[in-house]
């Protein structure tokens, strides 16, 4: 009994033996170079140009002059994440020395498709149609008295793309 026993027990751990190696395969780790890659880009000053389309149109020859900015993401498939645009709002009078200027900033953030588009009217109103009024630094003023003008000052956000 004890050989039979012996003999069942060597049977079944050979087989366990055979089963487990036919079951191990070798795994070959591979980079399949067809796997989309992910792309971040942080927007700065020198770059955002690549990314977003910036177009702007100066109405001062009527009596309701006004300033409009449209910004446009141009990579239809990215995500612009946190992409918010900083404005110089510049205002002064004639025969003002130019270090004498009075100025405020205004910042614009885009929406995810990295759009955004805004018009600032003589009376010193910003009105925000696509995009997110993020607010200023400094003191909103009528600019019917003043001649004015609005610079793009600086960018900061990020464009994420998968190809």
């Amino acid at each position: 009994m004890k050989k039979l026993l012996s003999l069942l027990l060597v049977i079944m751990m050979g087989m366990t033996l055979i089963f487990a190696l036919a079951g191990c395969q070798s795994r070959k780790e591979t980079t399949d170079e067809n796997q989309p890659s992910r792309t971040v880009i942080e927007l700065n000053e020198s770059n955002y140009w690549k990314y977003i389309n910036i177009s702007h149109s100066d109405n001062y020859d009527d009596e309701k002059a006004s300033v409009s900015y449209e910004m446009s993401g141009v990579i239809d498939y990215a995500f612009y994440e946190d992409v918010v645009f900083v404005f110089d709002v510049i205002y002064y009078t004639d025969g003002q020395p130019e270090e004498e200027y009075q100025s405020y900033t205004m910042r614009i953030a885009c929406n995810a498709a990295g759009d955004a588009k805004f018009e600032t009217t003589y009376l010193g109103i910003t009105n925000v149609t696509v995009g997110k009024w993020l607010g200023i630094d400094g003191e909103l003023v009528s600019f019917a008295n003043y001649n004015w003008k609005i610079h793009f000052k600086s960018v900061s956000g990020k464009v994420i793309y998968t190809v």
